[in-house]
């Protein structure tokens, strides 16, 4: 295979490719279709969810709701990213309880099989795991820096023609 849909470069957002001229009608047809987004609205919190990330859910999503980016078709993906979270607490608490219980300072890190052999130990894959979901999950909604930049461009994107006021073009060419 070539590529996936996260391989080459991002998609250059719609109001750059108006102001270059290489906007389709077709893109900007779709975007019109789309500005009449969803209303902001915090879903429901699943009822699987428990301890931890039932608390997560609450505090992300009082988050989100703020930024207006948050709306009910956001559930799935919120309790992915909150039930990672909760796996991910569990696993660090189990360590910690393995490492203060252990004098080599190996539990919870390292697993000695039978063989001899060592391996890492179960909690701390299921806390890396936990870690990697939280990660994928966490880039749709904006949760790390560099992907907070792409969704609060895109959520703040004015109008593909509001007129620019004539003295910010002034200002930017009489600065030194």
């Amino acid at each position: 295979m070539a590529g996936n849909g996260n391989s080459g470069r991002k998609r250059k957002p719609l109001h750059l490719k108006v102001i270059d001229g290489s906007a389709s009608r077709a893109e900007f047809e779709a975007a019109q279709a789309a500005s009449g987004q969803l209303p902001t609205e915090i879903p429901p919190c699943p009822s699987r969810l428990t301890g931890p990330a039932r608390v997560e859910w609450f505090r992300i999503t009082a988050l989100l709701a703020r930024l207006h980016l948050v709306t009910a078709l956001d559930r799935n993906e919120l309790a992915v990213y909150c039930q990672a979270w909760g796996d991910w607490c569990l696993a660090r608490e189990k360590i910690a309880e393995a490492y203060a219980a252990d004098q080599r300072c190996e539990g919870g890190y390292v697993d000695r099989l039978p063989s001899g052999y060592r391996q890492l130990g179960v909690w701390q894959q299921m806390a890396a795991r936990a870690e990697t979901t939280m990660r994928q999950s966490a880039a749709h909604f904006g949760f790390t820096p560099a992907t907070r930049a792409r969704v609060l461009e895109n959520a703040r994107q004015p109008g593909l023609f509001d007129p620019t006021p004539a003295g910010d073009a002034a200002d930017y060419f009489t600065r030194g």
